[in-house]
């Protein structure tokens, strides 16, 4: 009896450690995007059918018109034209003006945010989270980081982001002394901003900027330690 009790007792003692998991990688293709790369903007245009609310389709930029079950429909160049009917059809749930054949034009605007670590937090595309962590009161890499690192120097060195120029933001949480967070956060900017350059990006293209505890997420508590980061922003 004395055995299984002490084996209960050790089990929970493990369960922090087993549960830590590793913070996921955004992968080269999402960074990009994130940072507005054009290529992401032209995938958008020439995405997939999506379907409207009043029925039609957009395919690739043009429209397909409101078809019921058994009518002839447009289905691209060579498709058999639909010849708009003499009255409205009253269909439950659409609107009253809608007619067979007449497609409302579209004015959809896509406004993307790019993701964030931080529930409740909002990004511009633009800016993007480096993911970056380090040890307290340090601006030291850690070779996670150097990892996270170089896979924006290989994004910023590709595509439509090879010409642009970016600052990289360093953030601190509200604990300790102002003119200490703001002293960290310029230091790890500047020390993201040393290690790209020595991976190939033009130190012409790179500003580090420090900003302390001052500008918590949105959603967050300034003392969160989600406000710890380290941003990079498209100029």
């Amino acid at each position: 009896m004395r055995f299984i009790l002490s084996v209960g007792l050790a089990v929970p003692l493990m369960l922090p450690a087993a549960g830590v998991a590793a913070q996921s990688r955004a992968s080269e293709q999402e960074i990009a995007c994130q940072l507005g790369a054009a290529e992401c903007a032209t995938a958008a245009v020439k995405g997939d059918a999506v379907e409207e609310d009043d029925g039609s389709m957009v395919v690739a930029g043009g429209q397909r018109p409101f078809c019921l079950p058994g009518m002839a429909c447009a289905r691209g160049p060579a498709a058999v034209p639909v010849r708009p009917a003499q009255r409205a059809v009253a269909i439950p749930g659409a609107r009253a003006e809608l007619s067979v054949g007449h497609a409302r034009p579209v004015h959809r605007a896509v406004r993307p945010m790019a993701p964030t670590s931080a529930p409740g937090a909002r990004r511009p595309i633009g800016t993007a989270d480096m993911a970056l962590t380090f040890a307290n009161n340090s601006a030291e890499l850690s070779p996670d980081a150097r990892g996270r690192i170089a896979t924006f120097a290989h994004v910023l060195s590709s595509g439509s982001l090879s010409g642009a120029s970016f600052r990289i933001d360093g953030h601190t949480n509200s604990i300790g002394s102002r003119e200490s967070n703001q002293d960290l956060s310029r230091r790890r900017a500047q020390a993201v901003v040393d290690y790209l350059e020595t991976l190939g990006v033009a130190n012409s293209r790179l500003e580090a900027s420090g900003h302390g505890s001052d500008t918590p997420l949105s959603g967050t508590r300034p003392q969160d330690p989600a406000n710890r980061r380290v941003e990079i922003v498209k100029k």
